[in-house]
C-alpha cells in the first residue's frame, strides 16, 4: 500500500539524503484558489539529523520557488521527530494535533434506525458541517483562512461527501427527529488488497447540538453496522486532541 502511494504522487524530489513524495490536489486548488500540494511521504535514512533537516529546508526553498504563492501540508506521526523537527526548521507551522481511535473487531449493537442521506439532504447537511463550527480542526486552526471561510469549506465538503465524494453518509431516522447529523464514511474496500482488517474510515460528522443532541454516539453506533454489513472488521477515527466528546464518545 505505501509503495503504491508513493508510486502515484505527482512530483518527487530527491537528493543523496532523502526523497519528497507530493501529490497535487486539484479539488483543493479549484476550491480555495491557491494551489495545493500535500506531502504524501517522505524517505530518508539513519544518518546524521542535520544534514536531513539542511536537506529538507533545500527541498522546500526549490519546492516554493517552482510553486510561488502554494499551500503545502503533511500530517506526520507524533513519534517522527526527525521530519517534525526538519519541518519546523524549513519554516512550516504547525497547525493540529489529532489522535486517531481504531474499534477492532467489530460487533453490530442495538439497531439505530438510520438511514443513507439522499441528494436533498446535501445543503441542509452542508449547514450543519458549517455551523457546528470547531476551532481547532485544520481549516479553522490555519492562520491561512479567516474563519468565515472555514465554515464555507466544511459546508462544500459535507455537501460533497453527500453527492458521492465518500461511500456513505448516514443520518437519522427516527419519527420527529430531524436529519441535522451525520457520520460520512469511506469503507476502502481496496485496501483487504494489504490488510485483512479491511478498516472502514469515519471521514467526517456534524451532529446540530439545537436539533440532534446525543446522536453521535448513536450514529457511531450505525456506523459500526453499516460498515460490518460492507465487509469491514475494523473502524477508525480522526479528531483533534482537544475535541473532548469525540474522544470521550
Amino acid at each position: 500500500n505505501t509503495i503504491d502511494k508513493l508510486s502515484s504522487a505527482s512530483e518527487i524530489w530527491h537528493s543523496a539524503e532523502c526523497a519528497f513524495f507530493i501529490n497535487y490536489l486539484k479539488w483543493d486548488t479549484d476550491y480555495f484558489g491557491v494551489d495545493t500540494f500535500r506531502i504524501v511521504g517522505c524517505l530518508f535514512g539513519p544518518g546524521n539529523p542535520e544534514v536531513f533537516m539542511n536537506e529538507a529546508k533545500v527541498f522546500f526553498a526549490e519546492f516554493f520557488a517552482k510553486h510561488p504563492h502554494c499551500k503545502i501540508f503533511s500530517e506526520i506521526p507524533s513519534e517522527d521527530f526527525a521530519m517534525l523537527q526538519a519541518l519546523t526548521y524549513s519554516g512550516l507551522r504547525l497547525v493540529e494535533c489529532r489522535l486517531v481511535h481504531f474499534k477492532y473487531p467489530l460487533e453490530h449493537n442495538d439497531q439505530v434506525s438510520f438511514r443513507k442521506a439522499k441528494l436533498y439532504d446535501a445543503d441542509n447537511l452542508g449547514k450543519v458541517a458549517s455551523k457546528m463550527r470547531n476551532p481547532s480542526d485544520r481549516f479553522h486552526a490555519d492562520l491561512l483562512f479567516e474563519n468565515e471561510a472555514a465554515d464555507r469549506y466544511l459546508y462544500t465538503y459535507a455537501k460533497a461527501c453527500v453527492e458521492g465524494y465518500t461511500d456513505a453518509v448516514i443520518v437519522p431516522d427516527e419519527p420527529r427527529v430531524q436529519s441535522n447529523s451525520f457520520i460520512a464514511i469511506n469503507y476502502r474496500k481496496a485496501d483487504i488488497n494489504w490488510n485483512l482488517w479491511s478498516p472502514a474510515q469515519i471521514v467526517l460528522a456534524a451532529v446540530d447540538s439545537d436539533m440532534n443532541k446525543g446522536w453521535y454516539k448513536k450514529l457511531v453506533m450505525a456506523s459500526i453496522n453499516n460498515v460490518m454489513d460492507e465487509g469491514a472488521s475494523c473502524l477508525f477515527n480522526t479528531t483533534q486532541i482537544t475535541n473532548r466528546a469525540v474522544i470521550y464518545t
